[in-house]
C-alpha cells in the first residue's frame, strides 16, 4: 500500500524511530510537543500541529483544512491514550486497522475483562462503578464482594500507568479510592481483585492473524509497588523458565479474543504461585519506557518501528533472536522536588552493562512524584549481562550510582 502513515501519540526519539522504519509520515503533535518534536535531539518529522491531538475531529478537521491532498495508508497508534482516536479517524478515512467496536476493549479494562473471560480465559473479576452508583454505598461494597472481597485494586477503567491506581484493604479506603477515581479521572471507577502472583508482561505484535512475536518479561516487583516507593524494573524471561511458556501461551489466546489479527501490543498478566497465569490488561501498542529498547536488544526489532509498518501496509520481517545476553531496564528515581545536582548522561551510560540512558530532567527541573504513576521518573537505563545474576547485580549498581549522585530539594530558590 502506497502512502503516507499518520501517527498519533508522539514521544522523544520518534523522528530517530520513523527514519528507521523508512516509512513516510504525517505525526500529529500538540503545540506544546511541537517545539519539542523539533528540539536538539530530535531527527526531522513532519508534523500536523493540532489543539486537541486526541480529539479525533479535531485531528480529522485540520487534515480536512491544511493537508486535503495528502494520501494516507493507515494510522498508527503509539500511545495508550492514542489508541481509540486512532481507531476512529479509520474508520472516518476508511483505511485498514483496529476499528472503534474492537479498540474500546483495548482502553476500557472493563470491557476488556469480559471479552478476554468470554473466551474462556482466566482473568481478574472486575465490576466498573458508575458515577450514579457512588450516592449507593451498599452499591460500591457489593462490588468488592463479587471481586472476591477486601483487599481489591481500584483503578480508572481507562487508566494508563497505574496513575489513580490504589489497594482498599478496608471498607473507607474502598469509598475513598472510587470516589478518587471519578474526581481524578472523571469516568468510572474499576473494583478488581487482588490478584496474588508475579506481574509479567508479553510484547509483541500479530500480522495476518499470526503470533509473530512474543517477547516475555518479568517486573522485579509489581507495578502497583511504585506507589511505596519501589524502583520499578523490568528483566526478560528465559524461554526455559516455565513462566515464559505459560505467559506466552495466554497472551496468544487473549489478543486472539481481543481482535489483535494485525497489531503490536503489550500485554500483563500475573503468574501464580502454582505456576497458572491470570490475564490482567492489554494495550494495542507498543509498551511504554523502555520496553521497545529491551525487546529490540534481544531480537533486533523495535516495535515502535513495527507498529508505523503494520499501518502502513508493507511487510515486516519475521523475528530472530540477535543476542542471548540477559536484558533489562530499571527507572531512576529520585525524590520529588528541584533537582540539585545529577549525573551526567555519559558517566551513567559508561557504566558497566549499560547500552542506553534516558534522563530527561536536568539541573534545575523538576522531579515529578514517582507515587503517583508508573511514568513518572528521574530516567530510564537499559542494561545487559552474560546472565540473569549479572544483570541485576548490574541494575542494581545502575541504580545505586544515580541515586548517590542526585540531590534535589523542595526549597523554593535554593
Amino acid at each position: 500500500m502506497t502512502g503516507e502513515v499518520l501517527v498519533l501519540g508522539w514521544k522523544p526519539g520518534l523522528g530517530q524511530v520513523l527514519a528507521r522504519a523508512g516509512v513516510p509520515a504525517l505525526v500529529v503533535v500538540g503545540p506544546d510537543d511541537a517545539g519539542r518534536a523539533c528540539g536538539p535531539g530530535e531527527h526531522p518529522a513532519d508534523l500536523l500541529v493540532v489543539d486537541a491531538p486526541g480529539d479525533p475531529a479535531a485531528v480529522l478537521a485540520a487534515l480536512r483544512r491544511r493537508r486535503p491532498r495528502r494520501s494516507l495508508a493507515g494510522v498508527a497508534a503509539l500511545s495508550e491514550r492514542a489508541v481509540l482516536p486512532a481507531a476512529f479517524l479509520r474508520a472516518a478515512l476508511d483505511l485498514p486497522g483496529l476499528r472503534p467496536a474492537e479498540a474500546v476493549a483495548c482502553r476500557d479494562k472493563a470491557v476488556q475483562k469480559q471479552v478476554v473471560r468470554a473466551a474462556g480465559l482466566p482473568v481478574a473479576r472486575a465490576v466498573a462503578v458508575e458515577a450514579a452508583e457512588l450516592a449507593d454505598p451498599s452499591g460500591v461494597e457489593r462490588a468488592a464482594e463479587a471481586c472476591g472481597g477486601l483487599p481489591v485494586v481500584v483503578k480508572p477503567v481507562d487508566g494508563v500507568g497505574a496513575g489513580s491506581t490504589t489497594v482498599a484493604r478496608t471498607v473507607a479506603e474502598l469509598h475513598a479510592a472510587v470516589r478518587d477515581v471519578h474526581r481524578a479521572a472523571g469516568g468510572p471507577a474499576l473494583v478488581e481483585e487482588l490478584v496474588v502472583g508475579r506481574e509479567h508482561h508479553v510484547d509483541g505484535w500479530t500480522e495476518d492473524g499470526e503470533l509473530r512475536l512474543a517477547s516475555v518479561s518479568r517486573y522485579g516487583t509489581n507495578v502497583l509497588a511504585v506507589r511505596d516507593g519501589a524502583v520499578l524494573r523490568s528483566t526478560l524471561v528465559d524461554d526455559t523458565d516455565p513462566a515464559h511458556a505459560a505467559a506466552r501461551d495466554l497472551a496468544a489466546r487473549a489478543v486472539a479474543a481481543l481482535a489483535l489479527t494485525r497489531s503490536v501490543f503489550h500485554l500483563e498478566l500475573f503468574v501464580r504461585p502454582d505456576g497458572g497465569a491470570v490475564f490482567s490488561e492489554c494495550g494495542a501498542r507498543p509498551g511504554g519506557g523502555f520496553i521497545p529498547h529491551t525487546v529490540a536488544a534481544r531480537w533486533g526489532t523495535d516495535l515502535r518501528e513495527v507498529a508505523v509498518r503494520l499501518a502502513s501496509g508493507r511487510p515486516v520481517d519475521r523475528p530472530a533472536p540477535v543476542s542471548t545476553d540477559a536484558y533489562g531496564f530499571t527507572f531512576l528515581s529520585a525524590a520529588p522536588g528541584r533537582i540539585v545536582a545529577r549525573p551526567a548522561d555519559d558517566d551513567v551510560a559508561a557504566l558497566p552493562g549499560v547500552r542506553a540512558v534516558h534522563l530527561p530532567y536536568g539541573v534545575g527541573d523538576t522531579v515529578p512524584d514517582g507515587a503517583l504513576s508508573s511514568g513518572r521518573r528521574l530516567g530510564l537505563a537499559l542494561v545487559g549481562g552474560r546472565d540473569d545474576a549479572e544483570l541485576e547485580r548490574r541494575l542494581d549498581a545502575t541504580v545505586a550510582f544515580v541515586h548517590a549522585r542526585t540531590r534535589v530539594t523542595t526549597e523554593v530558590g535554593r
